[in-house]
């Protein structure tokens, strides 16, 4: 017993009274009664062909649809910039704008996941800037949490001076290697 269908779908989803997508989809399936995609049952009426026909080229033009939707309101990519530091300091000074910028990313797209990486320069103690880079990405993570964003989406690891973005020669690159880095590890 052979049962075919052919779904057309008109779509069109809104945002703010703005269309962000339209566009038509179009999906046929035909099965013989031994229907693979339906748990591979044997479909044993004409009846039961068709409403197992129909339902999977319903769902085939839907998850095309819902494919295009998630592609048009991918989360922008945002090149996330470092917070810098003051010498043996793990306070934010003048970076909560940025700040926000991650907290705004964060709240429009719930599946986010971020890492902080926190490092020092090269001119102190080991230790003490092992202990340091990890202040600093206590610091920047209680500025996110307390903005609204769920501790559980934030992970930590703080590395001290052991990964030098700079050759620490002059002022200006021991700078650059006293930041705390955004990586995104999920979207």
């Amino acid at each position: 017993m052979k049962s075919v269908a052919d779904v057309t779908l008109d779509m069109k989803a809104m945002l703010n009274d703005s269309t962000i997508i339209s566009k038509r989809y179009q999906s046929r399936y035909s099965t013989d009664g031994l229907d693979k995609e339906y748990e591979g049952s044997i479909i044993s009426t004409i009846e039961q062909g068709a409403n197992v026909t129909l339902g999977i080229s319903l769902r085939k033009a839907l998850d095309q649809f819902y494919t295009d939707l998630g592609r048009v309101i991918a989360p922008p990519n945002i090149q996330l910039k470092n917070v810098l530091f003051n010498v043996g300091r793990a306070d934010l000074e003048g970076y909560e704008p940025e700040l926000e910028t991650i907290v705004d990313l964060m709240k429009s797209n719930r599946k986010i996941i971020i890492e902080l990486d926190g490092y020092t320069d090269n001119l102190g103690d080991l230790t003490k800037d092992k202990e340091l880079s990890s202040e600093r990405v206590k610091v920047v993570k209680s500025f996110l949490v307390h903005q609204g964003i769920r501790a559980r989406r934030i992970k930590t690891k703080a590395f001290g001076a052991t990964r030098p973005v700079s050759i620490n020669q002059s002022e200006e690159s021991h700078k650059l290697n006293r930041r705390v880095e955004f990586v995104i590890i999920k979207s």
